[in-house]
């Protein structure tokens, strides 16, 4: 599970400039999970596996504070940051 503390970035329809996209699994030809940008946390969301790979694409143009997001992965909810 995914859980995004702080979300900021550019925010445009369609998330083409600045964005955080969210696949389940190691690569990006796993299932996409979401694309995300503005200043609307993303939902917390649940991968199948204990891996999932976070994407960041930023044009440098319009600045934002960026994002904080922890991974829990197993029973133990260990945070990895």
């Amino acid at each position: 599970t995914v859980v995004f503390l702080d979300f900021q970035l550019e925010n445009n329809e369609g998330c083409n400039f600045d964005f955080v996209a969210l696949f389940d699994g190691p690569t990006v030809s796993h299932q996409h999970l979401g694309k995300y940008c503005g200043a609307d946390k993303p939902p917390n969301t649940v991968t199948t596996s204990n891996q999932l790979l976070v994407v960041f694409k930023s044009d440098f143009n319009i600045g934002g504070q960026g994002f904080k997001a922890y991974y829990y992965s197993g029973e133990c909810q260990q945070v990895l940051t």
